[in-house]
This record gives C-alpha cells, sequence and structure tokens, in this order.
C-alpha cells in the first residue's frame, strides 16, 4: 500500500519578537486508505509552547462512513464529533507530546461498501473552522437579537481579530463553502449581504467580496453573472415594507425555520422580527476570516488529502452455469481489473466480465484502485445439458400408437403443451420437447412420427369366375406391400405368392380364399374372394299347352344344369319367373291376345351363363278388361268390366293403391293421384286359372293444396314476402286476390304466377289475401283467403344524443301508419324490465359516464302484436369531472399573503380560477396568488374535462390584517401633507371603536379620537401647537373579524 505521510512540524522559537502560533503540513501531503486504518504522521511547527487544542476535521465528512480515532493518553484526550467530522485532541501537553498525538491519530472507514473519492482533513486550533477549499477561518458567535449592523461592526473589531487576520460576516460563495458552514459552524444568525443601496439587489458588503452583486430581485429573481445563491422558498420576500424607512427587509441570513432546505438564507429587517419570533429572530453571526487586504502571512491549519481507494468483489463467488449458458462475474465498480485465464470472458479486463466457460473453471481477478491492489477467485461449475434418447424417428400404421419417453428429469415441455415425461400417440407430426434437470439445464430434441396407411387391395377388377376351366390366373391390385394367399378348402391352391398367380381347382365349385398385403413397415390388409369354377348348361326345356288351354302353361326344363342353378324364365320379353332350381313353371297367358307371344330360358350356374332359348307360343288368352274413363282428377271413381268367353266362377281385382274387388265389373274410387297398374286373376269352372296385369293403365290427377306462408298466428315486418307453400305445380295457374291491398302495398304482382311477390302494409296493421288454384289437368281448388297482420311500425327519436350529467332528454316513439292503435313499454338502459310510458316520454340521466342503449316495445291493441324499436344511436351521458382544492393556508396575514392552492380534482383537462376579489383569475393547475386586500375572498375553481363537462367549487380564504406599523415621527408644517398628521389606520380596522389617545411625557392625555378616523395634527386641546418632544400613544380598535385589538408607542413631534 502506497501512503503519503503527512509531516505536521512543532517547534519553539523563541527568538521571534511577536509569538505566533503556525501549523504547517509538507507540499502535497496525503495517504491512501486501501481498508485498513492509517495514522496520519505529525510534524509541526509552533511559535509559542502553549496549545490549547487541535481539532483535527474532514471538510467533506461522510456521516457513517468516516471516523478518526486516537488513543487516549494521560494528558491528552480526544472527543470524536459524529456529526461534525471533526476529533477534538484537548488537554495540558508539549508541543512534542501534541506531534506524537497527532501522528497516532487514525482514520478508519466504517462503511462495508466505502465511498471511494477524496476526504479533504484539516489540522487547527479548535477556536476556528477551516475550509481548505477557500483557505479561510470561520466561526460562529451565538449572541440572541443582535442586529445585522451590530453583527458587522463586531465582526469587524479589533477584538473579534483571529491571530491577527481580520474578520467579517461571513461572504458565502459556493455551495461547498455554504454546506462546510451548515455542517462545522453550528448556529444560525447574519451573513454579510444586503440590498439596502438599491431595493432587490442583493450584494456582498463585506470581506473580499464586498460590494460584488450575486442575486436581483425577490424570490422569482434572477442569479447575477451565475453567481452562488441559497435563498430558502419564497425568499427574499421584502416582508415588512413599511420598515427600514419603506425598505423593509433588506439583510441577509441563515434560516433556522425547519421548514426550510437546512443552510437556506432568507432576508430579515435589521433586527429581525423580535424575541416572541419563532424561527426569524437573530441567534448570533458569522465570522469569516481569510483574504483580506493586510492580513498577516500566518499558516494556522495543515490540511491533506485521504484518497479513500475502495475494491469490491462480490460476496458470492462460486457460480454454477449449464453447459452453452454464460453467466456475469463480480458487479460493475472503479478501478483497473485483470482476470486469469482469459479463456471463456468476453473482457478479461473490466470489473464484470461475462464468462462462459464450456468447462469447471477458477478464474483469478487482479484489482487495482490507486495505489490498492486486491485479488479474489471465482469458481464457474459447467453442468452436462440432460439427454434425451427417442432412439430414433418412428412408423406406425394408421390407427396404431407409439410412445414417446424423454426420460428421467425434472421438467418437461413438450410442444403441444404436455408437461409429463411420456406419452402415446397416433399422430404424424414432429414433436420436441424442452427438459430440464434439477439445476435448470435444459435440452430440446425432436422425434419425427410418420403415420403409413394401410395397403389397399381393389379387387374391383379381379376375375373370379372360370367356365368349363379348372384353373386359371389371378390379378389383384395393391397399391403396395408383399401378397399373400390362404385358400380355406384343400381343393384350391395357388402357384406361388406373387401377384399375378395360377388358381387351381380339383373339383367344379366355389372355394373361398384369403389374401394378405403388407408392406415394409409391417402394415397389412387382409380380404377375401371367392373363385368359382363351373361348366355352363344347356337351356333346353318343354311346353304342356293342353290342360289348360288359353288360361296356362306347363313347362319344364329338360337341360343338364343342377338344381344350384339359377333359371330365369321370360314371358313378353320380361322375366316371368325366376328362383334357383325353378326348373318347372305354370304361365299364366294373361290379356294380350298378341300372336307374337314367346317363352324364352336362361340357366346361370355359379356364373356360367347358358345362351336364352325362345319358344313361341301360339294359344290365345280367353280373358279382357276395359274401363270407361282412365283419365281424371281426384277422386276418380272408375266403373271396370271384364269379359271371358267362358264360364269364370272366380274374379280377383288389384287396383295398384292396395285396393282389391272380387267383383266382375267393379267400380273403384282413387282417392290419392298417381298412375296405376290394374291387375285380375280368374278362375274357370274347370279349374283353370289365368292372370294379367295391365301397366299404367289408370291417371289420377292430383288437386293441389291451397297453402302458403302467411301463418295467421303471427306478425310481419311492414313489408314481407308471399310465398306458395302447397302441392301445385310452377305451371299450373294461380288466381290471386290481392283487393284488400292498396295500390302503393303491393311491391310486385305476381299475375297468375307462383310468385313468391312481395307485399308492405304501409297504410293498415293487417289485411287479407286469397287464393285459388287451377292445374295444367284442369283440377280446381276452392278458394282459400289468409288473414295477415303486420308488427306495429315505429321510429324512435331524441332531441339530444349526448351531453353531460344531468343529460336531459325527450323522446319521441312515431308510428309510421294512421290506423293502427299503439301502447308503448320503454327501456332506458337502466333497467332490465320495461316500463309502460306514453309515445312521448322524458328522462333525466344523472349517472356520469355512461352509453345507454334505448328502446320501446310497441304494443298493438288492433292486432296483438309486439315488436321492439332502438333508437338508431346509444345515448351518452358524458363523465363529469369532480372539482376540488385545497388553500394552504387557508389563512394568511396581510404582511405573507401568499396563498398556494393545491388541485385535488379528478377526471378534468383544464381549470380556470377566480380568486375572489375581481382581479385575480388564473388557468394554471394549481397557481399561488398573492393577495392584495383585506377580507375573506370567495375562490371559485371551474374544472373541465376533455367532454366540456365541467364542476364548479368554492371556498372562502381569510387575508387577516397584521399590527398598525406606526410613523416613528411627523411634522406638522410639512411640505408633503401625509406627514404632517400622526394618523394610525389600515383596511382592516372598523371605524366603529376606533379610538386613539396621545399623552405627553406627563401622562397627560392631549388629543382623542373616537369611533372616526382622525389623526393627531400635533394641537393640544387648547389650540395650541404641542411643544416638540416624544409623546407616547395608545390604539384600541376592532378589525373587520371582530377582534379586539390594542396597541401603543411613541412618536416624535418635530416642526
Amino acid at each position: 500500500m502506497k501512503v503519503n505521510l503527512l509531516v505536521i512540524v512543532f517547534l519553539f522559537v523563541s527568538q521571534l519578537a511577536v509569538a505566533q502560533t503556525q501549523i504547517r503540513a509538507l507540499e502535497d501531503a496525503q495517504l491512501d486508505y486501501c481498508g485498513d486504518p492509517v495514522e496520519i504522521g505529525s510534524l509541526v511547527l509552533i511559535i509559542r509552547e502553549d496549545i490549547p487544542g487541535l481539532k483535527i476535521s474532514i471538510s467533506n465528512y461522510i456521516h457513517g462512513e468516516d471516523q478518526l480515532s486516537f488513543a487516549e493518553t494521560e494528558k491528552i484526550k480526544a472527543d470524536w464529533d459524529t456529526n461534525l467530522g471533526s476529533l477534538f485532541l484537548t488537554g495540558n501537553a508539549t508541543a512534542a507530546e501534541y506531534r506524537a498525538a497527532v501522528g497516532q491519530v487514525e482514520y478508519t472507514n466504517l462503511a462495508a461498501s466505502p465511498t471511494n473519492g477524496v476526504r479533504s482533513v484539516a489540522v487547527t486550533l479548535q477556536d476556528a473552522d477551516y475550509l481548505p477549499a477557500t483557505g479561510h477561518f470561520y466561526r460562529y458567535i451565538n449572541k440572541p437579537g443582535i442586529t445585522w449592523t451590530d453583527a458587522k461592526a463586531e465582526a469587524e473589531s479589533a477584538e473579534m481579530k483571529y491571530n491577527g487576520l481580520q474578520g467579517y460576516l461571513a461572504t458565502i460563495t459556493s455551495k461547498a463553502e455554504n454546506d462546510f458552514i451548515r455542517d462545522k459552524v453550528t448556529g444560525f444568525g447574519w451573513i454579510g449581504a444586503n440590498d439596502v443601496e438599491v431595493e432587490g439587489d442583493w450584494r456582498w458588503v463585506t470581506g473580499p467580496e464586498a460590494g460584488t452583486l450575486f442575486w436581483r430581485g425577490q424570490s422569482n429573481g434572477q442569479r447575477i453573472n451565475n453567481q452562488y445563491s441559497f435563498w430558502s422558498a419564497g425568499e427574499p420576500n421584502n416582508s415588512y415594507p413599511q420598515s427600514n424607512g419603506g425598505l423593509g427587509e433588506d439583510y441577509a441570513h441563515v434560516t433556522q425555520n425547519p421548514g426550510s432546505a437546512p443552510g437556506s438564507w432568507n432576508d430579515l429587517r435589521n433586527e429581525g422580527d423580535g424575541p416572541t419570533s419563532q424561527y426569524y429572530n437573530p441567534q448570533g453571526y458569522y465570522i469569516e476570516y481569510g483574504g483580506m487586504t493586510g492580513d498577516p502571512d500566518i499558516s494556522l491549519s495543515a490540511s491533506f488529502n485521504i484518497n479513500v481507494w475502495n475494491i469490491e468483489f462480490d460476496t458470492e463467488l462460486d457460480k454454477a452455469i449449464c453447459m452453452n449458458d454464460e453467466v456475469q462475474l463480480n458487479h460493475e465498480f472503479v478501478g483497473s481489473y485483470e482476470w486469469f485465464p482469459k479463456a471463456g470472458l468476453d473482457d478479461p479486463y473490466i470489473s464484470n466480465p461475462i464468462a462462459s466457460p464450456t468447462e469447471t473453471t477458477v478464474y483469478k481477478v487482479v484489482s487495482t484502485n490507486g495505489s490498492c491492489v486486491d485479488s479474489a477467485f471465482f469458481t464457474v461449475e459447467v453442468r452436462s445439458l440432460p439427454v434425451v434418447d427417442f432412439g430414433g424417428d418412428r412408423n406406425i400404421c394408421l390407427g396404431d400408437s407409439t410412445e414417446l419417453d424423454a426420460g428421467v428429469h425434472s421438467i418437461y415441455q413438450w410442444n403441444d403443451g404436455y408437461d409429463q415425461q411420456k406419452f402415446y400417440t397416433s399422430e404424424a407430426g414432429n414433436y420436441s420437447v424442452r427438459v430440464e434437470d434439477e439445476f435448470g439445464c435444459e435440452t430440446e430434441a425432436e422425434v419425427s412420427v410418420t403415420v403409413h396407411a394401410y395397403p389397399v387391395i381393389d379387387l374391383t377388377a379381379t376375375d373370379t369366375l372360370f367356365c368349363d376351366e379348372m384353373s386359371g390366373q389371378i390379378a389383384v391390385e395393391v397399391d403396395k406391400g408383399q401378397l399373400t394367399w390362404q385358400p380355406l378348402a384343400s381343393a384350391l391352391s395357388f402357384s406361388s405368392n406373387s401377384n399375378p398367380s395360377e388358381a387351381t381347382a380339383t373339383d367344379w365349385g366355389t372355394y373361398k380364399t384369403y389374401l394378405t398385403a403388407t408392406d415394409q413397415f409391417g402394415c397389412a390388409t387382409t380380404d377375401s374372394l371367392n373363385l368359382s369354377f363351373y361348366k355352363t348348361p344347356k337351356s333346353t326345356f318343354s311346353i304342356d299347352s293342353a290342360a289348360c288351354y288359353g288360361y296356362n302353361l306347363d313347362v319344364l326344363y329338360t337341360g343338364d344344369g343342377t338344381l344350384e342353378a339359377e333359371y330365369n324364365w321370360f314371358f313378353f320379353d320380361s322375366i316371368y319367373a325366376s328362383g334357383t332350381g325353378l326348373t318347372e313353371v305354370n304361365v299364366a297367358l294373361g290379356f294380350d291376345s298378341r300372336d307374337n307371344r314367346t317363352l324364352g330360358l336362361m340357366v346361370n350356374e355359379g356364373g356360367c351363363l347358358s345362351d336364352t332359348a325362345w319358344e313361341h307360343i301360339k294359344v290365345i288368352p280367353k280373358m279382357e278388361i276395359s274401363a270407361l274413363d282412365y283419365d281424371h282428377c281426384e277422386p276418380f271413381e272408375v266403373e271396370f268390366k271384364s269379359d271371358s268367353p267362358e264360364e269364370v266362377v272366380s274374379y280377383s281385382w288389384t287396383f295398384g293403391d292396395g285396393g282389391t274387388s272380387a267383383a266382375q265389373n267393379p267400380a273403384y274410387t282413387y282417392m290419392e293421384d298417381g298412375i296405376f297398374d290394374v291387375g285380375l286373376r280368374i278362375v274357370s269352372d274347370e279349374g283353370c286359372e289365368n292372370y294379367g296385369l295391365m301397366e299404367d293403365l289408370i291417371r289420377v290427377n292430383p288437386v293441389p293444396t291451397v297453402e302458403t306462408s302467411l301463418d295467421p298466428d303471427s306478425c310481419f315486418d311492414h313489408q314481407f314476402e308471399v310465398r306458395y307453400t302447397g302441392t301445385a305445380n310452377p305451371q299450373d295457374t294461380y288466381h290471386w286476390d290481392l283487393s284488400a291491398l292498396d295500390a302503393e302495398e303491393l311491391v310486385n304482382d305476381p299475375g297468375t304466377g307462383q310468385g313468391p311477390f312481395e307485399v308492405q302494409l304501409l297504410n293498415k296493421p293487417q289485411a287479407t289475401i286469397g287464393l285459388q288454384i287451377t292445374t295444367a289437368y284442369q283440377c280446381e281448388t276452392e278458394q282459400v283467403f289468409f288473414p295477415v297482420k303486420r308488427k306495429p311500425w315505429v321510429q324512435l327519436n331524441a332531441d339530444v344524443l349526448e351531453g353531460c350529467s344531468p343529460l336531459e332528454v325527450n323522446f319521441q316513439a312515431i308510428a309510421e301508419d294512421p290506423v293502427d292503435e299503439l301502447n308503448y313499454f320503454w327501456n332506458f338502459g337502466q333497467q332490465s324490465a320495461y316500463e309502460a310510458e306514453s309515445d312521448a316520454p322524458f328522462r333525466r340521466f344523472g349517472t356520469p359516464d355512461q352509453e345507454l342503449v334505448i328502446s320501446a316495445v310497441a304494443v298493438s291493441s288492433l292486432t296483438g302484436c309486439a315488436d321492439t324499436s332502438w333508437l338508431a344511436q346509444s345515448v351518452r351521458v358524458f363523465p363529469k369531472p369532480s372539482a376540488a382544492f385545497r388553500p394552504n393556508p387557508p389563512e394568511v396575514n396581510i404582511l405573507a399573503p401568499t396563498i398556494q392552492f393545491e388541485n385535488e380534482s379528478q377526471a378534468a383537462s383544464s381549470y380556470s380560477w377566480s380568486f375572489g376579489d375581481s382581479i385575480g383569475f388564473s388557468e394554471e393547475h394549481s397557481p399561488s396568488y398573492n393577495y392584495t386586500k383585506l377580507g375573506w375572498f370567495e375562490v371559485e375553481l371551474i374544472a373541465e374535462n376533455e367532454f366540456f363537462c365541467v364542476d364548479t367549487v368554492t371556498q372562502l380564504v381569510l387575508i387577516a390584517p397584521d399590527r398598525v406599523f406606526p410613523p416613528n415621527a411627523f411634522n406638522p408644517n410639512s411640505s408633503n401633507p401625509e406627514n404632517r398628521v400622526f394618523l394610525l389606520r389600515h383596511d382592516g380596522i372598523l371605524e366603529e371603536g376606533y379610538h386613539l389617545q396621545i399623552f405627553n411625557r406627563w401622562g397627560e392625555r392631549i388629543y382623542e379620537a373616537r369611533n372616526e378616523f382622525a389623526g393627531w395634527d400635533g394641537k393640544m386641546k387648547n389650540g395650541q401647537n404641542a411643544p416638540t418632544g416624544v409623546y407616547t400613544w395608545v390604539l384600541v380598535y376592532q378589525d373587520f373579524l371582530g377582534k379586539k385589538q390594542s396597541q401603543s408607542g411613541t412618536v416624535t413631534l418635530v416642526y
């Protein structure tokens, strides 16, 4: 540690003619503090032997950090003042003993982290304080009640000289000097400035700075040439302007008002405010020594610097990071730094580098601050990252699932938000997970899951039927994978598991086999098919027509088909009968008497089809049917007739709609429209049977329904659509009856068409619409009338849609037609239910800052219909500001008539103030106002927001009178009329109760004024002029607040 020792020399020199004490320090004396206590050292030159004591002070002392200490001896005692930062050494000791004592004084810094910087230390005698920055000495003289002029005279007197130095009221020209006086020179009092020469021009009038102008104006004034000043808030204010010959407060004073900044200044009258004043009665004055012409060249102080060099390292030296992370070592601090090793550091020459090592590393840092050096070791532990092993990407088949396991860790965060170790998924995609171990180290990993579709086997083009062959090639369409065959019967075999493959059967028949396609990922699809191997059958048959000639035929199959084959018999080119093993059939000849009747047969043996064999039938049937009419509108009654040349014992009719009859010539009514087949089965007296079916014989044309979209129970808008909803067709003719509508109410005329068309009920709330329909088959409906009701058609209006609270609104509901009779139920946005009101209600909305949706339900007493109408725009009640303020204070004296108005308004953006005296106005947020009159004043604040809504509040403030300030002399012969009469009054005095008395020096009353403002003109009761001299006056009066006041004093009468 580098230490520059202060050498202070104590010598006794008896040869000098004038005894003089000298204290000197070596040039550039300084020492360094690096954390351990340091001794100051000593060498002092003293010209006289007696030393009353020494004071060692730190001028820029930091409370709670700096400390000077001395181990007391038997002769020298020590006292450390923690408030002043001064160490006092006292005792009856020799110069040599004091020199030794100073050398043993230690400096220590008590802070855990001392403030870096220079401490200025001065060693002086105890009877003054020394400021190295100015090279001057300072003293405080405690003398309550002393005037400024007396203080100036005393400070400059020979008695107040300090070791030959001329004293003067202190001149404070810097913040450092002001802070030193505040902290070291305890007390409050006068300093060497006034504005006596020119009101408002503040000059230093003492010391080397005498005549220097440093401030111009009152509290709102300004510095001159940027010279230092430290006035209290609102100072200087020149209160008591009547005093001092009309000049008021002209003298600078360091205030003791705790409401002011410590060490700040105010202006006072020469005598202050007197002993009754709590804060403005002078307590003394400050003397400064140094810089005056003629001062002796003396050395009364040894000053030197202590350089406090602080080196700090973090208390937490061990760090832990995850691989690839970084950490900051130490914190930002002054001094120079070098770190070892330098690898992994962003800057190894700063106090707080960023470290990102790849393995656990111990870093050494060496710091130098001034002459102080220190070092520390920081360990950075590098932790491995957690490992996630999915074992590669996953391939699964559609519908299957796979387990994704991230391993054992502390925290999991999958990309889908899942937060557990593992889960199953059946969906394709990229899955990522961030895992974190117990140390907070994290890793991200990703796995891809691919979902594969199963192979698709398509058998639609596969040949499975082999006619007249026992083997054949099987080809299957498969989109992917290897094909394998699994026949169920041993009679079927395949040449290989290839595609195509040769299938072979050992016997005729149908055989089932399974086939499986498997892709490279093990996804397999299984299907089955039947392979058929059959011979093609013959289609020969024989016919017997003799048994029931003219009625039916007996037919017998004569080919080689089996009973498992399917037999398809054809008559008149259509299937007559079909079935498995159907080798015998009885064919009814029916009605047709044509001679081109044919009978055919086709045999299907397992899919192998024979040729169709045809035989011509020459037998003519013995049955006919007829009807009087075949085409009519519903309901349609048909009279049927049956003719047969032979005796018939049984008739069986079917009419195609489920109806039947056993009559020979029935009359049958069709109730529903349609096209119907008619069949008849007869049995002769010989038991022969015939059956015939006449397809599409009867047509019954429909009569459509008359239906529309007009529900008689519904209420429609004033314009609505009419739609036909019945069963008629668009090509039918529609006869609309619209006679109940006015011409302008029919938006578009449907004519004879189906529509739709639109109607608007403009002039009435209800009407009827009729309809009759004629179909294309000339089927006609009845005429039907549809009643229709319209909803109330109302428009809502308001005379005002927005405004400030309270907002008054007139509403009106206007019905759009003159016929409807309506009742109204309103909702004004403030309640859930509707309330009955007239068609023109009034509402007053008092709650501010709301938006109201207005609606009304109109109910028709004619139709019973109701509808809700809405005001086109919502009603907006703007928020209202809340005006409030606090006068601080609410009552002031006329001598200090300024009131600060503290604005406490809410939700306002602009302000208008009226201060109640008819001349004072302001638009500031929180103005201050200086009243010029006495009395009660009503202050009004109008607060306005951005919606131009206002709120107003008023408060009374009081400007109270002070005591009367009388003149101390008057001259009845003065050229100035105001000086000819001795009159005591001000605006706060009431004339009623006013009582002024003048007494001479013998106590005789020579003048009196009651209940009038009358002054003394210098005459006695006898009318003669009173002699020159001092007279006593007594004044009793009542002020405008109703308080009784009394004052007394003296006045000098001159001529």
